[in-house]
């Protein structure tokens, strides 16, 4: 039995044979032909899933080999690093440290930018222009303080430093930060 199948621009599929992988398939149209396997198509928009997820991520983080590298961007911080993901310059996800995660390349550049959060915990300017639409409460602390107030922050409860009129932004992975 001969079967067609069609990934369009934007779309990648990903092809098993026997519910095992095989291989990453690039726009086109592919023929299959099962006569005693069987092969299945999983076909996922990269336009509007640009971070492949999942059982089928946790395995091809596994895989290495130039042809799936020509497809997937593989990310990943170690116990003391956070970083932010970018998609065409564009901020898109920020990453916890000990995460891993993989991306599609082909639609948008994928850039990363780490950050060492052993003594540095504070944000840039830059970061803080950055991350400004995709904060997460629970990864970022971010702070405006007014023009003739002060601010405090607090570390567990303790206070840490005096902030100046100004925006911060403070790393918050591995650590009880408040304002």
């Amino acid at each position: 039995m001969l079967k067609k199948i069609i990934i369009g621009s934007t779309e990648r599929g990903i092809l098993y044979k026997d519910k095992q992988f095989v291989r990453i398939l690039a726009p086109g149209a592919f023929y299959l032909f099962s006569a005693l396997a069987k092969y299945s198509v999983e076909i996922i928009d990269i336009s509007k899933f640009p971070e492949l997820k999942g059982s089928s991520a946790k395995f091809l983080f596994k895989k290495t080999g130039s042809d799936l590298e020509a497809f997937l961007v593989k990310v990943t911080t170690n116990s003391r690093e956070v970083a932010i993901v970018y998609l065409d310059t564009k901020a898109f996800e920020i990453m916890q440290p000990g995460e891993e995660r993989i991306f599609w390349r082909g639609l948008a550049e994928v850039t990363v930018k780490k950050f060492d959060i052993n003594q540095n915990y504070e944000l840039g300017q830059e970061a803080i222009r950055d991350i400004s639409l995709i904060v997460d409460e629970k990864k970022v602390l971010m702070a405006k303080v007014s023009e003739q107030c002060r601010g405090i922050l607090l570390e567990s409860g303790v206070i840490v430093r005096e902030l100046n009129p100004g925006i911060y932004g403070f790393w918050k992975a591995q650590r009880d930060l408040a304002l």
